[in-house]
């Protein structure tokens, strides 16, 4: 238990001891999100022989709702088109 603990503190907390976690601490790194961002990518036009799947993240009160389509390329990775998302209004 100590070489996971070492190894990933975060994890560990919330895998062996049960600790409720950030959001913030998400599934991947920001980092690694970041490095698979295409830059000024609009839109992906719809394409004959792809899978398509869509994702949704409904949020939580005060977070905003998301939306994306992701689909196979040739090598079967995953390839996501822009997402959209949508905020609530702030109550007064």
């Amino acid at each position: 238990m100590r070489e996971n603990c070492k190894r990933d503190p975060k994890a560990f907390e919330r895998e062996c001891l049960a600790q409720f976690q950030d959001s913030i601490s998400g599934f991947l790194p920001p980092q690694l999100v970041g490095e698979a961002v295409e830059s000024g990518l609009q839109e992906r036009p719809f394409s004959q022989g792809h899978y398509y799947i869509g994702a949704l993240d409904p949020a939580f009160r005060r977070d905003a709702f998301a939306v994306t389509i992701m689909h196979n390329d040739q090598a079967w990775s995953c390839r996501m088109s822009p997402e959209g998302s949508w905020a609530p209004a702030r109550r007064r």
